[in-house]
């Protein structure tokens, strides 16, 4: 089955953790630890999903599971005194960190680092997000 990302992190801590297929509902380590206060994450969100889709849930857990891709987007700031081909955009750039960046071409759009997802605009750039447009994947890219 296919799982969200937050759903496949959830699983691994949980598995790390020693937790058993029911313990997800109520993370409780062998310890009798509150698991809760230890995950990077949203832990309710993880344990809501997983009853709400309690069978894809099983099989992920018991059989393996992939990680549904998140949708991405490019992000160009509009600029209405704009000089040729010059465009405002956001990128991700060797520092994992979203900045603007002034693209000279239309190329820019191909790069992968302009490819964002919506948590990583939103971040820092939310005022910015009205401005997303979806990335149409091809060829698996």
């Amino acid at each position: 089955p296919v799982v969200p990302k937050f759903m496949a992190e959830w699983i691994e801590y949980c598995k790390s953790n020693k937790l058993t297929l029911l313990g997800v509902f109520d993370p409780v380590s062998e310890y009798g630890i509150g698991l809760a206060d230890t995950f990077i994450g949203v832990v309710q969100k993880g344990v809501d999903w997983a009853k709400r889709n309690q069978e894809t849930f099983a099989r992920a857990w018991l059989d393996g599971y992939e990680v549904e891709q998140e949708k991405r987007y490019t992000v160009e700031i509009p600029n209405p005194n704009i000089i040729g081909k010059e465009r405002t955009v956001l990128m991700k750039n060797g520092f994992n960190q979203i900045v603007m960046l002034r693209a000279l071409n239309d190329n820019w759009r191909t790069g992968k680092g302009y490819r964002l997802t919506e948590s990583e605009i939103k971040q820092d750039f939310d005022f910015l997000w009205k401005f997303a447009k979806p990335v149409e994947e091809t060829n698996g890219k």
